[in-house]
C-alpha cells in the first residue's frame, strides 16, 4: 500500500522563498490564483497561498503569505505538487476554473507536450489519488 505524507510547511519567516521547478498558475473561482510545483530545495510538491503580484523578468511571484515563490524553468505538472494541491483545494474549498500558466509562460500553450487543459490533468491526477490506497485487482 502506498502513503503519501502532506504536513505543514515551514512559515514564511523560517522559509521566505521558494523555487518550484516545474509550475503552474491556477485560477480558482474565487478569483484568486494560486501556484503549484515542485520545490526543489526541499525536494516536496507545494501550492502556495494566493498570488499577490508577479515579476515577469525575474520570474517571481509573492503570495498572501508574504512568499517569493521563483518559477524556474518551464512549466509543467508535477504529480506530488498535484496531489499536495488536490488535498489543499480541498481543504480550502477551492475549485479550478483554468489554467492561467499561459499568462507567466507565453509558449505554454503552444508546446505539443503541454496541450490540454488543466482541469483535464488534474481530473487525471484526482483519479489516481482516489486509487492510490486501494489494493491492487480493487477495481477503481
Amino acid at each position: 500500500m502506498s502513503t503519501i505524507n502532506v504536513y505543514n510547511v515551514p512559515g514564511v519567516h523560517a522559509e521566505p522563498s521558494i523555487t518550484l521547478r516545474p509550475w503552474l498558475i491556477l485560477q480558482c473561482r474565487n478569483g484568486k490564483r494560486y501556484a503549484m510545483g515542485w520545490n526543489i530545495t526541499h525536494h516536496e510538491g507545494r501550492a502556495s497561498t494566493a498570488i499577490q503580484s508577479f515579476d515577469r523578468n525575474r520570474m517571481t511571484l509573492v503570495t498572501e503569505s508574504g512568499r517569493v515563490y521563483k518559477l524556474e524553468g518551464e512549466p509543467g505538472l508535477d504529480m506530488d505538487a498535484a496531489y499536495v494541491w488536490n488535498l489543499y483545494a480541498r481543504v480550502n474549498g477551492y475549485e479550478v476554473v483554468a489554467d492561467v500558466t499561459g499568462e507567466y509562460w507565453a509558449d505554454w500553450d503552444t508546446k505539443g507536450k503541454n496541450a490540454g487543459p488543466v482541469d483535464t490533468r488534474l481530473a487525471e491526477v484526482s483519479v489516481f489519488l482516489r486509487n492510490i490506497d486501494k489494493p491492487p485487482g480493487d477495481g477503481a
